[in-house]
């Protein structure tokens, strides 16, 4: 795993210290008090300060006092928090976590040298900002998010199953050659395009793209691209259920001239991958073991097709069986439900229509659809962080809204590398 993955992920949540320098007891009162259900502590929790954080903290119902993420220093810029997280110091179980993984407890040694944390974090935020700045596209199109939002929620409103069909589009073509809207290029007679690829032959959500792409030219002109559309949209969709964004969606992204459904069917992962290719695919692009976990969770909103799962349920090793790793009465369930292959299921047991972390209790529960879902489950450092998600849905939202801005900036296209579409389907 690269370091400067990785590391983009530390200085995020240095960069989180900064903007929230306090953290609130509610949030790791349960590592002083009842860590494994028997009113106990976090034994990872170093001791004494376990001793000092119940000084502030005194319950376990204490949702009101706030503690420094950086203890003594909360307002100060430097390398402190790596060296408060190393000795056993951190609030956050998910960055505890990333100390019993190899990869990451090496980069924590490595930016505790001041000059290399200070050298790391700058790359970082020059990374994060690769994408141009919303500021810029604020002028020269004052009214994008508004226009977005209101014609995305007005159709989410009509159809509650599109916020998944447009999350789905923006993960389909940020996978492929970056975040480019290749995926919305139409095939000609000399080529294949992406979007006719046999993992997108079940995409839906252009139409939804090339209404805001209709309103928006009548405002600006050739100014906004296609690729940056697609991202506002899945942002608003997902959105809807909470009227408030979840995420920030960067602007300033132009628009691929090439798409090939060989690409599509190369770089995409598939519903059956285990977790080793997931994990290569994902550091492909710049993503790590965290943003993998969070962007499944995805799948808490959606339906998934029978032809998918049918060898999971029908013949797993060949010999009329099913996978053994999905529950029993779960597995029975579906088969009733999947006697046509054709037949769409929910991804999410019972919350298909719901965007909450309830995925990740039904993975613990051996009820995901996909072989993809089950294989995080097999990683021992992938599988402590979807219960993390599941006992915090507040850790979820917070590490899913970084993981989509970390998404949505594979492979950016700027200046003459791409271009404006004045049609979603067309090159100029």
């Amino acid at each position: 795993m690269g370091i400067l993955v990785l590391n983009d992920h530390f200085a995020e949540e240095l960069r989180h210290r900064l903007i929230c320098p306090v953290g609130h007891c509610k949030f790791f009162s349960h590592r002083l008090y009842n860590f494994k259900g028997k009113d106990d502590a976090d034994p990872s929790l170093n001791s004494t300060h376990d001793a000092f954080l119940k000084t502030k903290c005194q319950s376990l119902s204490d949702s009101v006092t706030t503690v420094a993420m950086d203890p003594g220093i909360a307002l100060s810029f430097d390398n402190d928090y790596f060296k408060t997280l190393k000795l056993n110091q951190g609030r956050s179980s998910l960055m505890l976590h990333f100390l019993t993984e190899k990869g990451p407890a090496n980069i924590v040694d490595e930016v505790l040298d001041s000059g290399k944390f200070f050298t790391e974090f700058s790359q970082s935020l020059k990374r994060m900002g690769a994408i141009g700045h919303n500021r810029f596209q604020n002028k020269i199109c004052p009214r994008l998010e508004e226009i977005s939002r209101n014609i995305t929620w007005s159709r989410v409103k009509e159809n509650p199953a599109l916020p998944a069909k447009l999350l789905r589009l923006h993960y389909h073509d940020c996978f492929v050659r970056g975040c480019d809207a290749s995926i919305l290029l139409d095939s000609t007679s000399n080529n294949t395009a992406e979007k006719d690829a046999l993992p997108n032959r079940s995409i839906s959500g252009y139409d939804v793209i090339d209404e805001i792409k209709a309103r928006v030219e009548e405002d600006c002109p050739e100014t906004v691209s296609c690729a940056d559309i697609v991202a506002l949209a899945a942002r608003d969709a997902v959105s809807f259920q909470f009227r408030d964004p979840l995420w920030h969606v960067f602007t300033g992204r132009k628009d691929g001239r090439v798409s090939l459904a060989s690409e599509a069917e190369r770089d995409l992962p598939s519903a059956g991958a285990n977790f080793t290719t997931l994990k290569q695919q994902f550091e492909s692009n710049e993503l790590d073991i965290v943003d993998l976990v969070a962007l499944s969770g995805a799948h808490t909103i959606g339906v998934g097709h029978c032809r998918i799962i049918a060898r999971r349920l029908f013949n797993f090793t060949g010999k009329g069986d099913a996978d053994p790793s999905i529950d029993s009465d779960y597995a029975n369930f579906l088969k009733t439900q999947c006697s046509n292959l054709s037949t769409a299921v929910d991804m999410d047991p019972g919350s298909s229509f719901s965007f909450d972390s309830h995925y990740y209790e039904a993975l613990n529960q051996n009820k995901s659809l996909f072989a993809s879902d089950a294989a995080l489950l097999t990683d021992l450092g992938a599988a402590s962080i979807t219960k993390i998600f599941f006992t915090h849905p507040s850790f979820f939202f917070a590490q899913f809204a970084r993981s989509m801005v970390k998404m949505g900036s594979i492979g950016v296209l700027t200046g003459e590398n791409g271009e404006v579409r004045k049609n979603c389907h067309l090159v100029n």
